[in-house]
């Protein structure tokens, strides 16, 4: 259906689509989105389009942006706020958290950016839209790592914050990841699943430092 509505607005139609489905974006038409917010009776009614050109970095960035904003992720363009994590294990355990920690908000979504390296092309596109979000990474500086890999840690961590707009965007970081937040090391493929039962066992207690990351991504 987007298709054949974008094909017809080709040819000199006028389409106007609203939309609560996240099925229906597509970030390669970007310029055509309009994000309609009333947050306040003071305020009114927003409108917020991106005009300028989003796809300015290089090839392979552009095709990652392009290609990971699914459905799923591009709920983003529908949340209240966005919390950019970088992978499964993240996804999983940062909401059973917040819930039981009584700080869980439906209103905010949760999106699997798949690496750390790639979360600061999301904040790109959530500045240009105007969409408050909290960038959460692992500072990744392991005790077992290389000076190498210790400066590939600190030069994504570098270039992460340095995509942070401070008027849209604020960041929480884990010391090492959040396995060692958590206070256990979780391996292997079912990492997500391991990390969910450590916090259900009925003794496990969430460390201060963790309770307050927590609450301070859900504010």
């Amino acid at each position: 259906m987007f298709d054949s509505l974008a094909n017809l607005s080709r040819h000199n139609i006028q389409i106007t689509l609203c939309t609560h489905s996240s099925a229906l974006i597509n970030v390669d038409q970007y310029k055509s989105i309009c994000i309609v917010r009333k947050d306040s009776e003071a305020i009114g009614t927003r409108i917020c389009q991106c005009t300028e050109e989003i796809f300015t970095g290089s090839d392979r960035d552009d095709f990652q942006l392009s290609s990971w904003l699914n459905p799923d992720r591009n709920e983003l363009f529908f949340a209240k706020r966005v919390l950019l994590v970088e992978g499964p294990t993240e996804k999983a355990i940062i909401p059973r958290l917040a819930k039981n920690l009584d700080v869980f908000r439906y209103d905010y979504t949760l999106v699997d950016c798949a690496s750390k390296s790639s979360i600061p092309l999301y904040c790109k596109l959530l500045n240009l839209f105007q969409i408050p979000y909290t960038a959460i990474y692992d500072t990744d500086l392991h005790n077992h790592k290389d000076e190498s890999a210790l400066t590939v840690a600190k030069r994504q961590t570098s270039e992460l914050l340095a995509a942070i707009n401070p008027d849209f965007g604020k960041s929480v970081s884990f010391e090492i990841d959040i396995e060692n937040e958590l206070g256990f090391i979780a391996k292997g493929k079912n990492k997500p699943y391991s990390a969910l039962l450590k916090i259900e066992e009925g003794d496990y207690v969430i460390p201060g430092q963790l309770a307050q990351k927590i609450t301070n991504i859900y504010e």
